[in-house]
């Protein structure tokens, strides 16, 4: 009898030490999401496209003679500045049959002889260019502007100029919109005028053109790639929340918010696309 009871007693004792030993806590594991952001500021907004002109004088003429001959002296050097009807090159008319005579080759504006593009003895005829004139007191700029624009450009829309050696931006206006897309290039050629010359600038040179179809300054913002099928996301306490912001201007760099979203918010501008209410994130901020 006593061996059984001694068993018994120890199965017991082993019993009530399993039913009465602490449970052992179960930890859920959450996993953290790394994200980079920046803080929601204010700031301009604007709709643009960037493009490539070029600077020309407001009258740029290429000269060529009225005769067939051969180029026999250079009346003035590149550079010079010509009054109207001011002669340019000689001409010796030497076809045979015809009366050898002196032609005179003459600037029809005043301006600066930017290229003469023939030597002295070589032969020439009505259709070879031998001369351009340019009047530069007053410069524009050409630009051909892509056809998915054409129907958004306006007589009197600004843009943002940078050409020649002054690094400061200026502003310039478009005063004409050609009439018709150019099928080779794709383009309507517009031209803009400055509205304050910038330094250096010459006939010939590129211009860098911002053309701004709307902007809005001083207003709150995001970048266009912190959003995502419409939300946004911002960290609160180390958490995720989306928003929907109300979105105003589409430019191209930024949206403007008129509701939603306010100065000092901290937004998700990487890592959002698998972001979802609740998610814990280490955040790496944008300066």
């Amino acid at each position: 009898m006593r061996k059984i009871l001694i068993p018994t007693v120890i199965l017991l004792i082993l019993i009530a030490i399993i039913i009465l030993r602490p449970k052992e806590r179960v930890v859920e594991y959450v996993p953290i999401k790394f994200v980079e952001a920046r803080i929601v500021d204010q700031g301009l907004v604007q709709d643009r496209v960037e493009l490539l002109g070029t600077v020309v004088g407001e009258k740029q003429v290429t000269i060529t003679p009225d005769v067939i001959g051969r180029v026999v002296k250079k009346l003035k050097p590149e550079g010079s500045y010509l009054k109207r009807n001011e002669p340019i090159l000689i001409i010796q008319n030497d076809l045979v049959g015809f009366e050898y005579k002196k032609s005179y080759v003459r600037s029809p504006i005043a301006g600066r002889l930017a290229k003469i593009f023939v030597d002295v003895g070589q032969r020439v005829s009505p259709q070879v260019p031998v001369a351009m004139v340019i009047d530069s007191r007053d410069l524009k700029i050409e630009l051909g502007i892509p056809e998915r624009f054409a129907s958004r450009l306006k007589k009197g829309m600004e843009a943002e100029v940078l050409a020649g050696t002054d690094s400061r931006k200026v502003r310039a206006r478009i005063y004409e919109i050609g009439p018709y897309v150019d099928p080779q290039t794709g383009t309507v050629l517009s031209r803009l005028r400055f509205l304050r010359r910038p330094e250096g600038v010459l006939p010939g040179m590129v211009a860098r053109v911002r053309l701004i179809f709307d902007e809005r300054d001083v207003v709150i913002r995001i970048p266009k790639e912190s959003m995502v099928e419409g939300n946004v996301f911002v960290i609160r306490g180390g958490r995720i929340h989306r928003v929907i912001p109300e979105v105003g201007l589409s430019g191209s760099d930024y949206l403007e918010v008129k509701s939603g979203l306010r100065t000092g918010d901290t937004l998700v501008i990487f890592g959002q696309e698998f972001l979802e209410d609740g998610d814990s994130v280490k955040v790496e901020v944008e300066s």
